[in-house]
């Protein structure tokens, strides 16, 4: 007797499950992924799909607040104490203050800015450094930040995972979006900088902690 329509049916379905498996004996798809599909497409196509997912890894980083979520830890205030010297800080702006105090000789500025860990009273404190000029300051405080962020991202206990967080910036702009601040800074909020940018202040923060990511990059 002839086979019935729903068994020659099955017959069919058996043999091409049979080639499937023939045809990949790695269990592999014997169809082509998106994946392997897009490299079929015309380059133009291809750079526009890979623009589209890594336009965020060039993008510039933007930070200001230390208590910010993502980019806090790249505030000047947050803290993260490390030791240089013998000598403990509680976060950055201690370290740049303090060597601003020293700079002039100030011992006194200098030992009151060990005492406390709040960088909003070293930030005072450094305004008042006695025999302060500020002609040799501008040729001092961009290497005195930087050496403070590499200290920041090396030695702190918690060393490792910061370092880890920068390096992940990859080789992104650091920005420091303060609206209040045109030489550290650029004197923009994160939301209205890209937008400004030929406005921009002297972003001496964001360069120096890029200097200092480079820095670490190298001894990787």
């Amino acid at each position: 007797m002839a086979p019935s329509p729903l068994r020659r049916l099955g017959n069919v379905i058996g043999h091409l499950a049979a080639s499937a498996s023939r045809s990949s004996p790695h269990n592999h798809p014997i169809y082509p992924s998106i994946s392997n599909q897009n490299h079929n497409l015309p380059t133009s196509i291809r750079r526009l799909n890979q623009s589209s997912t890594m336009a965020t890894d060039t993008e510039p980083i933007y930070f200001w607040r230390e208590y910010e979520p993502t980019y806090g830890f790249l505030s000047q205030w947050y803290e993260c104490p490390f030791e240089v010297d013998g000598v403990k800080y509680w976060h950055t702006e201690q370290w740049m203050m303090m060597e601003k105090a020293r700079l002039f000789k100030d011992e006194e500025a200098a030992e009151k800015m060990r005492k406390t860990k709040v960088p909003k009273e070293h930030q005072a404190l450094g305004r008042k450094v006695k025999n302060y000029d500020g002609k040799v300051w501008d040729q001092h405080k961009s290497k005195v930040v930087e050496e403070g962020n590499y200290h920041k991202f090396t030695k702190t206990p918690a060393g490792d995972k910061l370092k880890e967080k920068l390096l992940e910036t990859g080789d992104r702009e650091l920005v420091e979006a303060s609206p209040y601040d045109r030489i550290w800074g650029v004197g923009f909020r994160a939301d209205e900088a890209s937008a400004s940018r030929l406005a921009w202040g002297e972003n001496l923060l964001g360069k120096a902690i890029m200097n200092a990511r480079e820095r670490i990059r190298k001894e990787q």
